[in-house]
């Protein structure tokens, strides 16, 4: 009768476990063997800091997570202003007969404003004989459509000119001089014109609006008739007879609408003009 071990309360050797033609199985060197997860089981232990995974190692990037690659250029697209882009093409400034040269005093006062209210801000101050030296800052001050005409010779499209709207009446305040009329009446209580409109121009407006209102209180007569055919044969230029002032100043024949309201009013009200006759010991400004 064949033998059979005593069996006993406590669990399987590995002897006992194993048939008669199998080989006893080597415990692995390595510590993580299966005997030492056996021994250790149930056993806490602290896993040394080496051993926790690095934030690097678990980043892996996959499919949907794009990866820029080291040594990749970034491009960005620089916006250029309308100067630098007509400066960086071929440039072609017109020529002397587009544009004829004039001979300047070198000391002449060149100035660039433009308007802010109530009347005009100044970004450029120069003489004519030092512009040579202010080519940038002539290039950044200039509007563009200047720059555009000097450089490439394009003309802009025509614009409305603005107006400047003003108020003309008699000077009167000689007591010793014989009071002009006035030229507007009540449905008519002030003028409107381009703001480049030159004192001699209203000069001679004031010239034509007397000599007018003279003739129609003369007419009705072939002698009146031919008496201002006459004048106006003999007629002396409108600067000789009248002058114009403002803020009681002597304009200058060549001062515009523009340069009276920001030199000379210097003010955000309507602008006001006085004419009368011409005083020969006055130097206008």
């Amino acid at each position: 009768m064949r033998q059979t071990p005593m069996q006993s309360g406590g669990p399987a050797s590995p002897e006992e476990l194993s048939g008669p033609n199998k080989t006893e199985p080597q415990t692995p060197s390595t510590p993580g063997g299966l005997m030492s997860r056996l021994k250790n089981f149930g056993k806490i232990t602290k896993r040394p800091v080496s051993d926790t995974p690095s934030v690097a190692a678990l980043a892996i990037p996959t499919a949907e997570t794009p990866t820029i690659s080291e040594g990749t250029a970034t491009l960005i697209e620089v916006t250029k202003t309308p100067l630098q882009k007509l400066l960086s093409e071929p440039l072609n400034p017109p020529s002397s007969a587009d544009a004829p040269l004039h001979a300047m005093p070198p000391n002449t006062t060149v100035l660039i404003s433009v308007e802010a209210s109530p009347s005009y801000t100044t970004i450029y101050r120069g003489i004519v004989s030092n512009t040579h030296n202010d080519v940038e800052a002539l290039e950044e001050a200039m509007p563009m459509w200047l720059v555009e005409y000097l450089l490439t010779n394009q003309i802009p499209p025509s614009v409305p000119l603005a107006k400047i709207s003003f108020v003309l009446v008699p000077w009167n305040k000689d007591p010793d001089v014989e009071p002009l009329p006035e030229l507007l009446n009540t449905t008519q209580t002030k003028l409107t014109a381009s703001r480049y409109l030159r004192v001699r121009k209203i000069i001679l407006h004031v010239q034509d609006k007397l000599e007018r209102m003279s003739a129609g209180s003369r007419a009705g007569s072939i002698r009146s008739s031919v008496e201002g055919q006459a004048a106006a044969a003999l007629r002396p230029r409108a600067e000789d007879v009248y002058e114009i002032l403002c803020n009681e100043t002597l304009l200058s024949l060549e001062m515009t609408l523009a340069a009276v309201r920001q030199y000379i009013w210097k003010q955000s009200a309507e602008l006001v003009l006085h004419y009368r006759r011409k005083r020969e010991s006055r130097t206008p400004l």
